[in-house]
């Protein structure tokens, strides 16, 4: 009976976690511009850029929302969906164990067929003190000929 206790209040500590909101942050991203006439087939460009995670939905440890870039003007520029899990590291500290997915719904010209297209994933950890993610990104771009590496800290606002 111990055990089962154990393992319900383990439980219910990790679905009380309310990440709905949004995140905001510096993101320092590392872009590999593929260019087959390089030594080693590309270019990396660094930038920094700044860009937002609305979490929308949340259902016990499952989360999803939306991902925004900040263009020169401060306005939101869509990215994708996002969708992912968090666990629990240590209680004590409340700190927590997250993975996100970037993907987007791509819709066939006559508008009738729906097929879901991943881009990359973020891991990394939610502070529940700091209300801050601080993620790794590694993945593709929209464009076919880049893929990108970063590291963004994002509070909520």
């Amino acid at each position: 009976m111990k055990c089962l206790t154990i393992v319900l209040a383990w439980f219910s500590l990790s679905t009380a976690l309310d990440l709905i909101g949004s995140y905001q942050g510096t993101a320092e991203w590392y872009e590999f511009l593929v260019d087959e006439s390089m030594p080693l087939g590309g270019d990396i460009i660094f930038y920094n850029q700044t860009n937002v995670i609305d979490i929308l939905e949340q259902n016990g440890k499952f989360i999803r929302g939306k991902e925004y870039w900040l263009n020169s003007k401060s306005e939101r520029v869509y990215v994708c969906d996002v969708f992912g899990i968090f666990s629990m590291i240590s209680h004590s500290s409340g700190v927590w164990k997250v993975k996100i997915e970037e993907y987007f719904n791509k819709v066939d010209i006559e508008g009738s067929h729906e097929q879901m297209e991943t881009l990359g994933r973020f891991d990394g950890t939610y502070d529940e003190k700091n209300l801050e993610f601080t993620l790794d990104y590694t993945g593709r771009t929209l464009s076919n000929q880049k893929f990108g590496a970063q590291h963004f800290t994002a509070t909520r606002i």
